[in-house]
């Protein structure tokens, strides 16, 4: 019967917490190394930093946010709250409500009534001059906190790329697919 091979020196740790609906999974190298892909929804925010204080963690070296969705990215702001985070490698996508949201505040900040191509933008609403407070879509929520928190946090943001490698020391290698 064929044997496994030795063991190559430290663990790697994985630890999937358990948030409900959504993800986050806590990664720790064999040389102490932390990373947090993603931090659950908002109401589960508390849950993930109490687990990653039960794990020993005491600063995450990165914190991958896997897609703008609540349920990845929502407890995030209490992460950043809590804990030092070297780096955020994200897919840099805002959630397309984000866009279309920006989108229109830069057309209603150019003038919506001004002639655009061979098309006229829709006049203002009826109650634009009035003050109402708008309605903010939980992924726009969601990805406005977590902007906003790692904007206050100093922490550095990166793009993830196919194939792009980072050495988390103890021969394991994490890789953008």
């Amino acid at each position: 019967q064929k044997q496994p091979p030795p063991a190559s020196g430290k663990e790697l740790r994985v630890h999937v917490l358990d948030v409900g609906q959504g993800d986050s999974i806590l990664i720790i190298s064999p040389e102490g190394k932390t990373v947090l892909v993603d931090a659950g929804d908002e109401k589960n925010g508390k849950r993930v930093v109490e687990a990653l204080r039960l794990a020993g963690v005491q600063q995450l070296d990165y914190f991958i946010a896997t897609h703008t969705h609540p349920d990845h990215i929502g407890g995030a702001p209490e992460v950043f709250g809590n804990f030092k985070v070297g780096t955020v490698l994200h897919n840099d996508y805002p959630p397309p409500e984000a866009i279309a949201k920006d989108e229109a505040a830069t057309a209603a900040a150019k003038g919506g009534d001004k002639k655009q191509g061979n098309k006229r933008a829709a006049p203002p609403p009826r109650n634009a001059g009035r003050q109402t407070k708008a309605l903010e879509l939980p992924t726009v929520k969601a990805y406005n906190g977590f902007k906003s928190a790692v904007e206050q946090a100093g922490t550095k943001f990166e793009k993830a790329e196919p194939e792009q490698k980072i050495d988390l020391g103890g021969g394991a290698l994490l890789t953008v697919l």
